[in-house]
């Protein structure tokens, strides 16, 4: 995996988490996920340090979802 970052020259941007259970979806695994992808992708370098409550998308935009992609 290293190899790969290197070839795009974002090897300060590979971090791991190593967490007890296995390959589960726990808290413990998705904090550092969430970590990573604030200071990825929103340059926001701050630990997540617990899940705060989910906001279910209004309707507002349901459409763009509720429509089958046209077939050929």
């Amino acid at each position: 995996m290293r190899a790969v970052y290197r070839l795009y020259k974002a090897e300060g941007a590979l971090r791991t988490a190593v967490t007890p259970g296995g390959h589960s979806d726990t808290e413990a695994i998705r904090l550092p996920v969430y970590s990573f992808f604030l200071k990825e992708f929103l340059g926001i370098d701050t630990p997540v340090v617990s899940e705060g409550p989910v906001d279910e998308p209004g309707t507002a935009h349901a459409g763009l979802f509720s429509r089958r992609a046209p077939t050929r």
